[in-house]
């Protein structure tokens, strides 16, 4: 192949990337797996706009608060700073217009699924408006919180709980939790200068990486209660490696897509997963 054509798909790709990344799109998705997951886990039917309801919340919540973080932003992702300033207000109407028919969505279901789908709102505004996320682990726990909704949203559509997806919400929030603390490293430098009190600020990276290998523990013992339920939790096997994994490779130096597309690709191998429980028990 052609060099300069090879160049350029390369090119093409990174910025694909860049956008599904930076628009949140791909975040999201995360969200929606979440979804997925929980139905496929707790042996529930998938009906298609379920999902829609967890991506279109986190959607709005982080294209929000990519307009609330800009100071960070420009010493932690200049590039990404760039890009909201471009097409940021496309993507944030592009949400509220996702999440407004995705409450409409939940409300057509039951009153449960639309309250639910609520919760994430409230958590958002005091993240970035009222700028909890300055206030030490508040911001994380808050974060964390509002992802495990993709579980309860579940819950609610199907008017049902019970001890199968008290462990789910459990083991997704916690999860998360893992996620938005390793994204800290990344943010040392913009959160140290804006004076955000995050782990790796009040502990350095090494001792910040334990707090998440000890909640990753705790994540392995979910886990196990999970497959006393089910044998279907085994899905989560390979995710629960892949968390390990970039927790040990998290440094502050890592380029852009080290967090942006393997961190948060963390969801992936659960749809892999799941691809291959289907192909190995088709019925």
């Amino acid at each position: 192949m052609n060099v300069s054509i090879t160049n350029q798909i390369k090119t093409n790709l990174g910025i694909l990337l860049q956008t599904l990344v930076y628009s949140n799109i791909y975040l999201a998705l995360g969200a929606a797996i979440i979804a997925v997951s929980t139905i496929f886990i707790s042996k529930y039917p998938l009906v298609w706009y379920l999902p829609i309801i967890p991506f279109s919340g986190s959607f709005l919540i982080y294209n929000l608060n990519r307009f609330t973080d800009i100071k960070e932003d420009i010493i932690n992702v200049y590039n990404r700073v760039l890009f909201i300033q471009k097409f940021g207000r496309i993507f944030l109407c592009l949400a509220i217009l996702f999440y407004t028919v995705s409450l409409f969505l939940a409300y057509q279901q039951n009153i449960y699924t639309f309250i639910s789908a609520l919760v994430p709102l409230p958590i958002a505004i005091l993240y970035s408006v009222a700028r909890f996320k300055k206030r030490f682990i508040l911001k994380n726990i808050l974060v964390s919180i509002a992802w495990g909704c993709s579980v309860l949203v579940v819950g609610a559509f199907f008017n049902t709980i019970n001890l199968l997806l008290v462990y789910l919400y459990a083991f997704f929030s916690l999860q998360f939790l893992i996620n938005v603390i390793i994204f800290d490293i990344k943010d040392l430098k913009g959160d140290k200068f804006n004076n955000v009190q995050s782990l790796p600020v009040k502990l350095g990276i090494e001792e910040t990486k334990k707090v998440c290998l000890l909640i990753l523990l705790l994540l392995f013992v979910i886990w196990i209660l999970l497959l006393s339920l089910t044998i279907r939790a085994v899905i989560l096997l390979p995710f629960l490696l892949y968390t390990a994994t970039f927790i040990l490779a998290a440094k502050d130096n890592r380029p852009w897509w080290y967090f942006g597309v393997i961190v948060d690709g963390e969801f992936f191998t659960i749809i892999f997963a799941i691809l291959l429980w289907w192909v190995a028990w088709p019925i």
